[in-house]
């Protein structure tokens, strides 16, 4: 993950987004999450049902006790499968548990993560389809078992390939960025930008490159 996404999905986490996704969490079912400390050796998992430990009821509620710090974990399911039917890319599928495992809601601050807001937003707000880069791909994993957990309707899924700039690095809003009024200004037409911006990273499975609105729209 690069150092301009940590810090836009920072920003997200420390927001209403945050917020929500601290209130909402208790809504998932209390045996799909586990605490955990961290330790500066090993990550001792604390599970007294689904996860076998060498430590007893007791020594978990102690430690819990005294106020030792720890984070909050999403149980994934053993042998659970996440299946999208992504737009762009067609069906994708994840063994869940070998592919992210057992995977952090709330830190050890009582701050949620960066999916679990997500899925939050997402639920809450009634999205029903995403847009966005193919880095976000196992991303998609983590909030659509969080989103299935909160009884939710997963939103509809498109990742599009990165855009990279004549220097290959990933163009944002801090790379490359050019205002719509500039490209105006330098003659470009409405039209030939909503073509370009079309093309990039789709096309309809011929060699045609220039399609009218009406034809984007329609396909």
């Amino acid at each position: 993950m690069d150092e301009e996404r940590s810090q836009d999905e920072a920003d997200y986490v420390s927001g209403r987004a945050g917020a929500k996704a601290t209130h909402e969490s208790r809504r998932i079912s209390p045996h799909r999450l586990y605490p955990t400390h961290e330790c500066h050796l090993a990550l001792v998992r604390f599970s007294l049902s689904l996860i076998p430990t060498p430590f007893s009821s007791f020594s978990l509620l102690s430690r819990l006790a005294s106020g030792a710090p720890y984070t909050v974990r999403f149980k994934v399911p053993p042998g659970s499968r996440v299946v999208i039917d992504d737009m762009v890319r067609g069906t994708i599928s994840w063994d869940a548990d070998s592919t992210v495992g057992d995977f952090i809601l709330l830190r050890s601050t009582g701050v949620p993560v960066y999916n679990f807001c997500v899925a939050v937003d997402d639920a809450t707000m009634g999205i029903t389809t995403v847009i966005r880069a193919e880095e976000h791909l196992t991303n998609t994993l983590r909030q659509g078992l969080v989103l299935d957990a909160l009884n939710a309707p997963r939103p509809r899924y498109a990742h599009c390939s990165l855009i990279l700039g004549e220097d290959q690095q990933k163009l944002s809003k801090r790379h490359g960025a050019t205002s719509c009024g500039q490209f105006k200004d330098d003659g470009f037409l409405s039209d030939a930008m909503v073509n370009y911006l079309a093309l990039l990273g789709w096309n309809d499975g011929t060699d045609k490159e220039v399609f009218t609105r009406d034809e984007l729209v329609e396909r």
